[in-house]
């Protein structure tokens, strides 16, 4: 996989420009693969395993720094337009961005990148992550040298870099899901977020954020529903044709959904013709019904296509002590034990280098707000006579009268109440806390990321698309050595067009005629099987989960009881010991909580190993 290191110093100290010259060769000795970028007096750039067009290098005039990972022209799309990939930035372009201190990156491309930028008149040092791609940015410091980095595992590897465990972001995680803004798991180490810029200058250190959430739902809202089908359309094509132009074969996973039936007739009709399969996934004798509506998609644009059946006896919990180091403990569902090992076989059998999914389209596309459409109209025109249609719509759709639809539109968009991205009451919802940890006063407004501290008045639909795109899918397989040889994941809705666009248009234009993605129906309907438009229904398998929990419950029992996070206070051995019996109990945690809190037990025990602290 791609990945890269990059070293920001003062040059003008001897101190710490030896220090970068020992890193830089320290990563060129004790690693193979890696190869200079670039040199520039107080910032060194390096990079393994790059892949053309979508993991690539792309060097400034002269220069004055050099992009990392996939970038593409960004044109304001009225109409669609054949997307260009940037090879190298020329004078006139370079000479923008530096001017810019790096804002016109933001502007004026998109894509999967982090930016390294040097002034070469004021020698400032600027580092830079793309708002809405999924490529890592940590940094650290040795000696009074900056690391800046996407795979810790390649911190490791120097063995002159150590990390200790952020108990207090472990804390948050446990209690939230989540951990807290501006923190990581390891003490050591820090997050530059999607749009925000580094700047490293003689006065000090500064952050500051390029591109926000908040400032793109305020501007340019789109309520012409008639334009924003053309916008969604020809944006959302155009997002998806450049992200196929990187790769010859892809691996598309197919749920037979509205959302990854899109992405299926854009990656069909892209201009660069990719060889794509279809991947849909099946559990016997579940009635999971979403095989049918896959195989209408796969009809419609003629690809090749297999379904595979998924069997819970195969996931074994005990793998999670074989991850390989991360700055902080996985996210999400325990899936990745399983369909990421799948994944990356049927990709190696068929050639592909990447597998893309329809991630995100839920609340790209409105299906998490349309329960707040009428709010949103409120809070922006007032009581006008077209909020009684969008009361109707909601009302129709979330089985409520049409006077408590309008009244709570109303009420909430008037008092322009907040929205708890994370809820206030979390904590109550996991059942295997300790009682010093619920008391510790962790009920307060939680902010796992800085984009949530400024959109406190969204629409919650609005909100949702803000989380979902601030927890994006991780690069990096957590079960894979990531300097091996593996397919990209690519979530190409998640591309920064669609989503300013998608931030720009109300939840109440989104949910177009009253219908769930109402608004992305119509934009596709002649791209999408009428089955799947005229769907508005998820199918799920029940009971699946719980029958991966139980055939591991001897290992997760093992693991939690008089685990780490037992011992430091955060679970209730007592209620651990119950959820984990097998016997029925109403106090037992959800399979959710309980997964959650075996992934951050077997990342602290794989950060507390005495192996790996002997590596470091």
């Amino acid at each position: 996989m791609f990945r890269y290191m990059a070293f920001s110093w003062n040059a003008a100290s001897c101190e710490q420009s030896t220090a970068a010259r020992s890193l830089g060769a320290n990563l060129m000795q004790t690693t193979s693969g890696w190869r200079e970028v670039l040199r520039s007096p107080g910032l060194t750039v390096y990079c393994a395993n790059t892949r053309s067009g979508s993991s690539d290098v792309h060097m400034m005039y002269a220069q004055s720094g050099v992009v990392l990972g996939a970038l593409f022209e960004y044109t304001p799309i009225k109409e669609y337009h054949t997307p260009r990939t940037i090879a190298n930035l020329g004078e006139r372009d370079t000479a923008r961005i530096v001017e810019t201190s790096g804002r016109d990156l933001i502007h004026h491309y998109w894509g999967r990148y982090v930016a390294f930028l040097q002034d070469p008149v004021s020698g400032i040092r600027r580092v830079l992550r793309d708002p809405t791609g999924h490529l890592p940015c940590f940094s650290t410091t040795f000696e009074g040298v900056t690391v800046i980095f996407s795979c810790v595992a390649d911190c490791l590897s120097m063995r002159v870099l150590r990390f200790t465990i952020n108990w207090s972001y472990i804390t948050a995680r446990v209690a939230n899901g989540l951990g807290q803004a501006e923190e990581s798991a390891l003490n050591e180490v820090s997050e530059i977020y999607g749009g925000e810029c580094v700047t490293f200058a003689r006065e000090g250190i500064s952050r500051n954020h390029y591109w926000h959430p908040a400032e793109i739902i305020k501007s340019d809202v789109v309520e012409d529903s008639d334009f924003a089908v053309k916008a969604l359309r020809s944006t959302t094509r155009s997002c998806i044709h450049a992200w196929a132009g990187c790769y010859g074969d892809i691996l598309h996973d197919l749920s037979g959904g509205l959302d990854s039936s899109i992405v299926l007739s854009c990656l069909a009709d892209a201009p660069s013709k990719p060889r794509v399969t279809c991947l849909t996934y099946s559990v016997p004798d579940s009635g999971f019904g979403e095989r049918p509506y896959a195989r209408l998609a796969v009809q419609r644009v003629g690809c090749a296509h297999i379904e595979y059946e998924r069997h819970p006896e195969i996931v074994c919990f005990s793998d999670l002590l074989d991850m390989s180091p991360a700055v902080n403990p996985p996210a999400g569902g325990c899936s990745f034990l399983e369909l990421t090992c799948i994944e990356n076989e049927i990709a190696s059998r068929v050639g592909a280098t990447a597998i893309s999914t329809g991630h995100g389209g839920d609340t790209l596309f409105g299906s998490t707000g349309h329960a707040e459409a009428a709010v949103d109209y409120v809070r922006r025109h007032g009581i006008r006579w077209p909020l009684l249609r969008h009361a109707a719509h909601v009302a129709s759709r979330t089985k409520v009268s049409i006077w408590a639809a309008l009244t709570h539109a109303v009420r909430a968009g008037l008092s322009r109440e907040s929205v708890d991205l994370v809820r206030k009451n979390q904590i109550e919802l996991r059942k295997l806390l300790a009682p010093a940890l619920i008391d510790a006063g962790l009920r307060g407004m939680f902010t796992p990321h800085p984009w949530y501290r400024s959109i406190a008045e969204v629409p919650s639909g609005i909100a949702m698309l803000v989380m979902d795109i601030a927890m994006p899918t991780p690069f990096y397989d957590p079960l894979r050595d990531p300097s091996g040889s593996h397919p990209e994941s690519i979530c190409p809705l998640h591309a920064q067009p669609v989503v300013e666009l998608c931030l720009r248009i109300p939840n109440y234009i989104h949910f177009h005629e009253g219908r769930d993605r109402g608004l992305a129906r119509r934009a596709f309907e002649l791209d999408v099987p009428k089955e799947i438009l005229r769907r508005q229904w998820k199918d799920s398998i029940p009971g699946f989960g719980e029958l991966i929990f139980m055939q591991n419950l001897e290992f997760a029992r093992e693991l939690l009881s008089d685990g780490m996070l037992v011992q430091n206070g955060l679970l209730d051995r007592r209620c651990v010991e119950t959820a984990l019996s097998g016997r029925p109990t109403k106090s037992a945690g959800s399979v959710a909580e309980i997964f959650d809190y075996l992934m951050v037990e077997s990342w602290a025990r794989i950060w507390s190993n005495s192996k790996l602290h002997a590596a470091a």
